[in-house]
């Protein structure tokens, strides 16, 4: 769907440059917009021309003010007056600047869709010289990640759009001054250093120059009292910093190589759902919590098996009824990984339920729970989660994920196992590995499987000639076999991944085989 945008005009005496700056908004090849301009006791005459240039087109509204605003107040006040929704797009333009071009709007529409982003940046045009703006370029991503845009240069200037949702979310007094009013010079900066730090890579760099930043009005910041900016400047890079928002994602998005243990919630959720009283998944489900904590929680303080139980039957019973509402707890995430809430997040899988999640710290929970914690995981369990547990969690990955691929290793070459893992290690996590020695018929059979379907294989009559073939190949060095679980998005990585490994392995095609749909995984 197409994005609806807000262009925020203030303006102050500027008789000279407002017909420039309102035409170069009505001559936009992309219609879907309105424009709120805001006239801040102009005493030229520039309400007289900004009412003849948008007579008759009612997606223009002149507000004139009765008393002094100043730019800051202007476009907080126009925001308001728009009343946009959450994902329109507000758009800043100065009412002595122009759009540089009458694609401006049709090119950031396609930037907020292919890109998903919340907010864009940069790149604008000096006039009259024609230079490229020096305050426009790319933030490193070192400062995104670190969220330490207050402490780099400043280059987040024209052309400077975004998602209302996270205007929404900035508190007014931060586009206060220490005397309790709208920033009058280095507004730019109260409004932007939140929303960036807010958005982190939802924010996206425009190198294309879409702005015409006018250096000629003698009324610019820097030349009526460059030290007062700068004062100001430094205000504000000392507010507060603003978290993160984190995109909410899809129970099953946090479903992932980290969170092994969700496999288990969801295998006793689905069947307590369905009131299908299956022993073994409640077996299962209460095994790999002994593994875990052998039965004992501190927050939220459980101990014994039934509390367990009856939290859990309270959690889906809660999110069955009303959802994931208020009285879900929001699940805290790291880097994508849910660090607590596990059994909030399989109920919302089965019940197809979009928990609310927010970017936390590491101490609010645990971060690797992964198939090899539980397996090698001792202290309350000598042999740790046996195999069958295992099998049947990573079983269930594959039945609720349909982007999860297999990884089949064969034993023909001479390069280790491990050296082959970690070049897949460094492309993926793991969600599950497992190496099982087969006799000569389930060699057989394996190939067979892998391959059925393909004409290479032969007749049953010969007894599959080509599958003989091709297992005496690929287990021309040994009996086991390698399998690994992984999830992936793009088919493509994974052609790049079997070229790495057959190049490593020096034996071609044998060395490795991936599948191609989630019926075979």
């Amino acid at each position: 769907m197409d994005n609806h945008f807000k262009i925020i005009i203030p303006l102050y005496n500027v008789e000279k440059w407002i017909k420039i700056c309102i035409r170069s908004v009505k001559a936009q090849s992309y219609k879907n917009f309105q424009c709120i301009i805001l006239d801040d006791i102009s005493t030229d005459k520039s309400v007289e021309i900004i009412q003849k240039e948008i007579k008759g087109d009612d997606r223009f509204k002149l507000v004139i003010n009765t008393e002094k605003s100043y730019a800051l107040k202007n476009i907080y006040d126009g925001i308001n007056y728009s009343n946009p929704n959450s994902e329109d797009i507000i758009v800043t333009l100065d009412g002595d600047d122009w759009f540089a071009e009458k694609d401006v709007l049709k090119k950031l529409n396609r930037i907020y869709k292919s890109k998903k982003c919340w907010l864009t940046y940069g790149s604008y045009a000096e006039y009259p010289s024609g230079r490229r703006g020096k305050f426009a370029k790319q933030i490193s991503k070192n400062v995104i990640n670190n969220n330490a845009f207050r402490k780099y240069e400043w280059c987040s200037s024209h052309l400077r759009t975004f998602k209302y949702h996270l205007w929404n979310e900035i508190e007014r007094n931060d586009l206060l001054d220490s005397e309790g009013k709208f920033y009058r010079m280095t507004w730019d900066l109260a409004f932007m250093f939140p929303m960036l730090e807010m958005s982190g890579d939802k924010a996206v760099y425009v190198e294309d120059i879409l702005y015409v930043y006018n250096m000629s009005n003698p009324l610019n910041d820097h030349k009526v009292d460059n030290s007062y900016q700068m004062k100001l400047e430094q205000e504000i890079r000392t507010k507060k910093t603003y978290n993160r928002i984190i995109p909410n994602k899809s129970a099953l998005e946090l479903m992932n190589a980290n969170r092994f243990d969700i496999a288990a919630k969801t295998l006793y959720a689905k069947n307590k759902i369905r009131n299908i009283n299956t022993p073994f998944h409640k077996e299962l489900y209460l095994q790999h919590l002994k593994v875990w904590n052998n039965f004992e929680e501190m927050k939220p303080a459980k101990k014994g098996q039934q509390e367990f139980l009856n939290s859990f039957d309270s959690i889906l019973t809660s999110i069955e009824t009303n959802g994931f509402d208020k009285q879900q707890s929001k699940i805290p995430v790291l880097m994508g990984t849910p660090i607590n809430g596990a059994h909030r997040v399989a109920s919302c899988i089965i019940l197809e339920k979009t928990p609310e999640i927010y970017e936390a710290d590491i101490s609010e929970g645990q971060y690797l729970c992964n198939y090899e914690y539980f397996k090698n995981k001792t202290n309350f369990v000598s042999t740790g989660l046996e195999d069958k547990y295992l099998d049947e969690m990573a079983l269930e990955f594959c039945r609720n994920k349909d982007n999860l691929y297999t990884i089949s290793l064969f034993p023909s070459h001479d390069q280790k196992i491990e050296d082959t893992l970690f070049l897949i290690q460094q492309q993926y996590n793991v969600i599950y590995k497992k190496q099982v020695s087969l006799n000569d018929n389930g060699k057989k059979n394996y190939i067979h499987n892998l391959y059925y379907g393909e004409n290479w294989i032969g007749p049953k009559s010969l007894k599959y000639p080509g599958v003989i073939e091709k297992t005496n190949y690929c287990f021309s060095n040994g009996n086991e076999i390698c399998v690994i679980l992984i999830e992936e998005d793009n088919v493509e990585n994974l052609n790049l991944l079997k070229n790495k490994v057959r190049q490593f392995c020096g034996v071609g095609k044998h060395s490795i085989h991936i599948n191609d749909t989630q019926e075979e995984t």
